[in-house]
């Protein structure tokens, strides 16, 4: 697991990147960090305390469009359990279902947290990379004001 790399990957980010200026959109920056304001939980306010960091709650979304204020996510099909392609794997099947559903689970949080300050929010899944056509008519209707 050491080696999947979560930025900057070709099947997605890369292939995203390349849709995007093929279309002539611009204004996007790639994995930009949105303060939220504090909305952890205990522990995670106790650990930031501990270590010197401010308690502001952030999110780091694959592409922002900061003038609209819309949030791009790209979710792996097995990694963020997509319900067409995700299967789960055979082996060691408890600790992939507990560390899928966290992903799904973290995924929910931070959707609220973005949604709750002002933020609009697209996921856009690996296999819709396939169609630019379907992910530019997704993009263009959240990017009109």
């Amino acid at each position: 697991m050491a080696s999947i790399r979560g930025r900057g990957n070709k099947t997605t980010e890369a292939t995203f990147v390349a849709i995007l200026r093929a279309a002539a959109i611009t204004g996007w920056r790639r994995h930009l960090k949105i303060s939220l304001g504090y909305s952890g939980d205990g522990r995670e306010q106790a650990r930031s305390v501990r270590k010197g960091r401010s308690r502001t709650a952030t999110a780091r979304p694959d592409f922002v469009f900061r003038a609209v204020k819309l949030a791009v996510f790209l979710d792996g099909c097995f990694w963020h359990k997509c319900p067409i392609h995700y299967k789960a794997p055979a082996t060691n099947p408890g600790f992939w279902e507990e560390k899928i559903n966290a992903n799904v689970a973290r995924d929910r949080r931070v959707d609220a947290a973005l949604k709750s300050a002002g933020w609009r929010v697209l996921h856009l899944w690996e296999h819709e990379l396939r169609t630019p056509p379907t992910i530019l008519r997704k993009l263009r209707r959240r990017l009109a004001p």
